[in-house]
């Protein structure tokens, strides 16, 4: 499943891009992320998705670290 957050303007976005969220039915978003689950079929195009974590509650979550590397002297 594919998910985006935030506002986007199409002008900042490549054509294949725009083009993405043009199919979807969707207003383009900051972020475009995919989401692997077992069944989807809980879900449709376009929807929003905004259930409230509880408190306690554990998520999984992926990162990519970025770091600068220092000149060698």
């Amino acid at each position: 499943m594919q998910v985006t957050w935030g506002v986007r303007r199409n002008s900042t976005m490549t054509q294949g891009r725009t083009r993405t969220f043009e199919k979807a039915g969707v207003t383009p978003g900051k972020k475009l992320v995919e989401l692997r689950l077992d069944d989807v079929s809980g879900y449709e195009i376009g929807q929003e998705i905004s259930r409230p974590l509880e408190k306690g509650e554990m998520i999984d979550a992926t990162a990519v670290s970025k770091v600068r590397a220092s000149p060698v002297a």
